[in-house]
């Protein structure tokens, strides 16, 4: 399939004293094989350096500002109001394109959803883990549970623009703003291409049980309205009764191997006892 060729791909780059982070990040964008995009970069006003390395980049943001704001959301929507693309993907400092040909990709698809995601990896603490992301956005309620990788999003610019994130959440504003479309009817149109490598390790939703996040979890339900609330609960109570069922199921095949172990290490020495005696 040929590039959409009428298409331009808008990057918003949030950041805030994590030079390391924007340097991987900066990397990551400038060398992708595919050049036609937009870059915006919203800098909170770091005092690490991050100004005088944007500074000095070979391929310079096509904006760039490096003032206060009033964090992740605010600098998004800040990066958002400036991107002329079709499409915008929020890439943050420390975040990466998963290889220098993403965008290619991304350009040979035919691109007609709302909101478009692919796959992608992140890294935690211990590990990296490819995530696939579902072929069918499964339901409404897909966003109780789970989340998207906004970072491997590409949204209607002109979407995020009229309905940008609400800022009165600190780390569940992409989440609620998810449902918040799934409830408008947009359409969310998964691709086959993996999208990025997403740090999350020390960022603020890196924490799934802190206090925050659970209270903004809640809020989200709270918000809903009272009959599609009832019915998430519903499927909520349904699923954690499920895994629960299928917790003390494999709880239970361990211990069945386990017993199964013991009486065939049991079987084994009394054999050799038995050997042993016979010899004697």
């Amino acid at each position: 399939m040929n590039k959409q060729t009428d298409m331009k791909i808008s990057v918003v780059t949030i950041t805030y004293n994590n030079i390391k982070g924007i340097k991987l990040t900066a990397e990551s964008i400038i060398n992708q094989s595919e050049q036609s995009f937009e870059w915006i970069v919203i800098d909170g006003g770091s005092s690490d350096g991050t100004a005088e390395f944007l500074k000095n980049l070979r391929r310079q943001p096509d904006y760039w500002v490096s003032e206060p704001d009033g964090g992740i959301y605010d600098a998004l929507n800040k990066g958002i109001s400036h991107a002329t693309g079709q499409y915008v993907c929020c890439m943050n400092a420390g975040d990466c394109f998963y290889d220098s040909d993403v965008l290619a990709k991304v350009y040979k698809q035919n691109l007609t959803g709302d909101i478009v995601y692919g796959n992608w990896t992140v890294i935690e603490r211990k590990k990296r883990v490819d995530v696939q992301a579902p072929v069918e956005m499964p339901s409404y309620y897909f966003f109780f549970d789970h989340n998207l990788c906004h970072q491997a999003m590409f949204v209607k610019t002109t979407l995020m623009k009229n309905s940008p994130f609400d800022t009165s959440y600190r780390i569940c504003a992409d989440l609620k703003k998810w449902q918040d479309f799934m409830l408008q009817h947009c359409s969310f149109q998964y691709i086959n291409v993996r999208v990025c490598v997403h740090d999350n390790i020390d960022g603020i939703s890196s924490d799934p049980n802190s206090d925050l996040f659970s209270s903004e979890i809640a809020r989200t339900m709270k918000e809903m309205p009272s009959g599609l609330r009832l019915i998430a609960e519903l499927e909520k109570s349904e699923k954690d009764s499920l895994r629960r069922k299928n917790s003390k199921h494999l709880r239970q095949v361990r211990m069945l191997i386990f017993i199964s172990v013991v009486l065939l290490l049991c079987l084994g020495f009394s054999i050799f006892l038995c050997h042993i005696f016979r010899i004697k």
